[in-house]
């Protein structure tokens, strides 16, 4: 199930994403000729964690993405069987060779868009031997919560991803913005 945001949602979200590359590139450009080489390279390489499959974040760090201070509280490598059955008449069996992942992840949000929903502002896959996973061929609607919620409220959702079967010890959990124009940062978990 995709979500197709609203066209007014996408021209606001759009505004916000060049107002904002607009305020990183005059925050880029004033950084330009400063003598702290060493201190900025030292946060480079402090923010790249988690965000390159070569150094994952631990299973229970929290990032921040699109405006959710996020936290990955439960993930089943294979909820095939479970997905299935609680998708009932709508239930469509993975690829031959495939399985489904269920990922539940607690979301606080901390950002100001009165549109915001925890599913649809994240983009929840694995990253398996430089392939990026991300689409389900079926999923029950009561696994993930839908609507917004108030600045500050937490809740929980769960998304499904197809997976092949049999590398799953190679997985990596990938957590990012839906929309690259907005945020091309993709965190990587390490699955324990």
């Amino acid at each position: 199930m995709r979500y197709e945001p609203e066209p007014e949602l996408v021209r606001r979200r759009r505004a916000r994403s060049a107002a904002a590359v607009g305020a990183a590139a005059i925050l880029a450009l004033s950084a330009c000729g400063s003598d702290d080489s060493d201190a900025s390279a030292d946060a480079e390489d402090t923010a790249a964690i988690g965000t390159s499959p070569e150094e994952p974040l631990a299973a229970d760090a929290m990032v921040e993405v699109y405006g959710w201070e996020v936290t990955v509280s439960d993930i089943q490598l294979d909820a095939t069987e479970e997905i299935l059955d609680n998708a009932g008449y709508v239930a469509v069996e993975p690829d031959a060779g495939n399985q489904l992942a269920l990922v539940t992840i607690e979301g606080t949000y901390v950002g100001d868009d009165e549109e915001n929903n925890l599913p649809y502002d994240l983009l929840v896959g694995f990253w398996i031997n430089g392939v990026a996973y991300v689409e389900c061929p079926t999923f029950p609607p009561g696994y993930y919560h839908d609507g917004p919620v108030d600045s500050g409220q937490t809740v929980s959702s769960a998304w499904c991803v197809e997976i092949p079967s049999g590398i799953t010890d190679e997985a990596l959990l990938s957590v990012r913005d839906p929309e690259p124009w907005i945020n091309n940062i993709t965190h990587y978990f390490a699955i324990e």
